[in-house]
C-alpha cells in the first residue's frame, strides 16, 4: 500500500470523485468504471489514487467537446 495522502489533498479527492459519480450518473457514463474504483478509496486515499484522479481529469478535459445528445425517433 502507498503513502497516504495528506488532509488538504484527500478533501479535495472526496470533493472530485462526487463530482465525478454525479458526472458519471447524468452525463458520462463512460467514467463510470473509473468513478466506481476511486469511491472505494475515498477514506483513505493514497498517491496512486491521487495519480488516478489526475488521470481522470485529464481524460475529462481532452474530451470536454463532446456532448452527450439524445434524439427521439419517431416509432410510428
Amino acid at each position: 500500500m502507498g503513502k497516504l495522502i495528506e488532509k488538504t489533498r484527500s478533501e479535495i479527492f472526496d470533493t472530485f470523485v462526487a463530482k465525478g459519480l454525479f458526472l458519471s450518473k447524468r452525463a458520462r457514463p463512460d467514467i463510470q468504471q473509473a468513478i466506481a474504483v476511486l469511491t472505494t478509496r475515498v477514506k483513505a486515499p493514497n498517491e496512486a489514487d491521487w495519480q488516478k484522479l489526475l488521470r481522470l481529469i485529464k481524460y475529462l478535459n481532452g474530451i470536454k467537446e463532446k456532448v452527450l445528445t439524445l434524439i427521439i425517433e419517431d416509432i410510428n
